[in-house]
């Protein structure tokens, strides 16, 4: 049976027509689709934080802000806050009623308020029975995911009457685990500098300033000069607290990250001098010679 070429001609085209609007169609939804997505992403991160921060401002002047730690990797902001002469359930009766409506799931017991979502989390803890202790309130979320950037706060009360060189060693730590690079670098060499006036025994202070200044070398990729501060943070002849506690390991970790076997085993021979660790020391070596890297346990956050 003969078709009218113009008929079959038109028929074609409006196939086409329908299976190009389909296809468009099928197209707009797909993307409709990524931007909602895509928007509950964004906004999930901004709700949560908008929890913190309301709850937070619940607690006024009561709070007192005396760390923030911004982690280089994963941009999750820490911050830490001391409530004086509130109990952990006084705090968290301010704070939890926004909290859940955000959905944050809880956990509660008499020492620990903790409240946890996908994008944020809140614990509250104290002792409950001592009405002259601090309650610490700890808040933890994606802040550069919700469109915001803050500088990190670490706090640096002195003891009263101590000259300040006393605090050098931890003050440079904190500010580089909290990212505040230049000032680490500033206190570093401010404690290196005031050695030879302050410290008779100055073994803790040479191996604070070298672990610190060796770290941000890490971090910038001078790893010939990280490895030298790693060396020279082994050369002294310990102290009490070394000798009782053991060397920081947390440079000679970074190093081993980047394969730097010899200058830590180099840095175990010297730390080995004044620390047995019940052995410790001696499987840390047995391991970085196989290649292994070793559980320093809490010597990586000396």
């Amino acid at each position: 049976m003969l078709r009218d070429p113009a008929k079959q001609a038109a028929l074609e085209e409006s196939c086409s027509s329908c299976y190009n609007q389909d296809v468009t169609t099928r197209i707009i939804a797909i993307a409709l689709t990524l931007v909602i997505i895509g928007g509950l992403f964004i906004l999930k991160p901004i709700q949560a934080n908008h929890a913190i921060e309301t709850a937070t401002k619940a607690l006024g002047t009561k709070a007192h802000l005396v760390k923030r730690a911004v982690d280089r990797d994963t941009g999750l902001v820490t911050s830490t806050y001391e409530v004086p002469d509130m109990s952990p359930s006084q705090v968290a009766a301010l704070l939890e009623p926004g909290l859940s409506k955000a959905g944050f799931r809880s956990f509660k017991n008499r020492f620990l308020f903790d409240y946890t979502s996908a994008y944020g989390s809140v614990s509250i803890t104290g002792d409950p029975l001592d009405k002259g202790s601090l309650t610490h309130y700890t808040t933890m979320c994606d802040l550069g995911r919700a469109g915001k950037t803050v500088a990190p706060i670490v706090d640096h009360r002195i003891p009263a009457g101590e000259p300040r060189f006393y605090s050098l060693g931890r003050m440079a730590k904190d500010d580089f685990e909290a990212g505040n690079i230049k000032l680490a670098i500033s206190e570093a060499n401010e404690l290196m500098a005031g050695i030879p006036k302050y410290a008779d025994d100055n073994a803790d202070e040479i191996q604070d300033a070298n672990t610190v200044l060796g770290r941000v070398a890490v971090s910038q990729g001078r790893i010939a000069d990280a490895k030298r501060y790693l060396v020279a943070a082994g050369k002294h002849g310990g102290s009490p607290v070394l000798s009782s506690f053991g060397p920081s390991m947390s440079l000679a970790r970074d190093l081993l990250k980047k394969g730097q076997r010899d200058a830590v085993l180099q840095y175990l021979a010297e730390c080995r001098s004044f620390w047995k660790g019940d052995g410790a020391i001696d499987g840390w070596i047995s391991d970085v010679k196989a290649g292994r890297m070793p559980d320093f346990g809490a010597n990586v956050d000396y």
